[in-house]
């Protein structure tokens, strides 16, 4: 489920820019609503808080500078 969850919010990152990956009720619409919704999505991550991690370690690797 990990995997899809991600594939979903870079998909809705290229669609919508960095604010669908810094609101939580973007898991309350499709595509997550398919994929369990927030309550399923977010124990899947450890809860919430695994989840904010998530979501913040994904910001930083999209915002990642590449170091020569």
């Amino acid at each position: 489920m990990a995997r899809e969850v991600l594939s979903a919010l870079l998909d809705k990152y290229e669609d919508n820019g960095i604010k669908d990956l810094q609101d939580p009720k973007v898991l309350q619409n499709d595509p997550f609503k398919e994929l369990g919704g927030p309550i399923t999505i977010t124990k899947e991550f450890g809860g919430k808080d695994g989840f904010n991690d998530f979501l913040k370690n994904l910001q930083d690797e999209i915002y990642a500078e590449e170091i020569v």
